[in-house]
């Protein structure tokens, strides 16, 4: 008698936590015979409901089914890299004579014309010695000019060796006078190029040998940026190709740069490429030495778009869960690119295939799948409901049913 009323008890508890969990039964009159039947067999049978899961799991809300179509897009792949400026034109400007500074216009910042003297050394004894070639060159012409008035003249005191001596002469005075230009030229340090000159330690008064650096000149009205890509990024540069850059002394702006120029090979170590751009400068706002986050951006071919919610992982990679007639067949693709919840995928799929988007870890290759369109006008991307979503375990019992396994 006392186990009899254990198993009593027991059953009643059972029948208790059943009932909580599931439902009744027959709690739903509009539920027929065959569809119990079916739902109960789906259940118990352990063969794949509506989603491709048996036992009691089958019968709650999770069980439904969505489907969503694939469609065909493009994406924007976009590379980024910190990269530095440097000014279009450079130049460190060194003394090319040794001497004195007697004078001196490096004024840090200021803007000098090419050509203009930025300082001279002493220069007493070459402009004598210019002075002195020029006397030379002023007595060989004028004995140059004699030699040739006798010759001309017939008389015959003036052999033509004689001539062509003092024509000689006359070309080594003329390169006595250029040798002592030259070096009084190099008396005076002049700007190479135009732009905007930096700070400088040549004072007045201060001695340097040739080749002591004398200042810096930058042209900046084109700014160089260079920067590392990935190897990845190869197919996407071409000399002219457009890329934005961002400075963090201009914090808000963005500026475009064109690419003219990028290395012939990828770098052993970090797997990357060295490419140069350059950005118009004019307006004089950037600096060279500035840090700049360059970003490449690149729209892809058209490709199968699918929820990432639809993928699904297997020790062989990612799949999807295609349906077919009706019909559950995986579909294994690579993953092309991800944003936010979309990705971008590569496998056997069109635009024409429905991809089961909720409900995929119950499937089973070949289950069949009833569905229906909750989008009757074909607008918009509203997914398709392979169950009727439930809201009650009765109406979960009727999705089963209609999924039939």
């Amino acid at each position: 008698m006392h186990n009899l009323l254990k198993t009593v008890l027991g059953a009643a508890i059972l029948a208790a936590a059943y009932s909580g969990t599931f439902g009744l039964p027959f709690g739903d009159a509009g539920m027929t015979a065959e569809e119990l039947a079916g739902t109960f067999s789906a259940a118990g049978s352990g063969r794949p409901g509506p989603a491709g899961a048996g036992g009691p799991r089958a019968m709650a809300g999770s069980a439904s089914v969505s489907l969503i179509p694939v469609v065909s897009a493009s994406y924007q792949e976009v590379l980024t890299a910190i990269g530095t400026s440097r000014a279009g034109d450079s130049v460190a400007v060194t003394s090319e004579a040794a001497g004195q500074i007697v004078e001196a216009t490096l004024v840090a910042n200021a803007f000098v014309e090419q050509g203009d003297v930025l300082l001279r050394f002493a220069s007493e004894l070459e402009e004598i010695e210019l002075r002195v070639a020029q006397v030379e060159l002023e007595s060989a012409q004028r004995t140059l000019d004699r030699y040739r008035s006798l010759a001309s003249s017939g008389s015959g005191a003036v052999a033509d060796t004689t001539v062509q001596e003092a024509e000689t002469a006359m070309m080594l005075a003329e390169t006595g006078v250029a040798m002592a230009r030259y070096a009084l030229d190099q008396l005076s340090v002049v700007a190479p190029i135009s732009g905007r000159i930096g700070l400088s330690d040549a004072r007045v008064g201060d001695r340097l040998a040739a080749g002591d650096p004398v200042v810096t000149i930058d042209d900046a009205s084109r700014i160089v940026l260079s920067f590392n890509l990935p190897e990845r990024a190869v197919d996407l540069l071409e000399v002219g190709r457009e890329v934005q850059a961002t400075t963090p002394a201009l914090d808000g702006r963005s500026f475009s740069a064109v690419i003219t120029a990028f290395g012939s090979r990828i770098d052993e170590t970090t797997r990357t490429v060295t490419v140069e751009a350059e950005i118009d400068n004019s307006d004089g706002q950037l600096w060279p030495g500035m840090s700049f986050s360059v970003r490449l951006s690149n729209e892809s071919a058209p490709l199968p778009q699918v929820p990432w919610t639809a993928l699904n992982w297997t020790s062989e990679g990612a799949q999807v869960w295609a349906v077919r007639d009706g019909i559950a067949t995986s579909v294994p693709v690579e993953v092309r690119m991800r944003q936010d919840d979309m990705a971008w995928i590569v496998g056997d799929l069109t635009i024409d295939d429905q991809v089961v988007l909720d409900g995929s870890t119950r499937i089973e290759e070949g289950a069949p799948i009833a569905s229906e369109s909750n989008d009757p006008s074909g607008e918009g991307r509203q997914p398709l409901i392979g169950a009727a979503e439930s809201t009650s375990p009765a109406a979960d019992r009727k999705a089963l049913a209609r999924v039939a396994s």
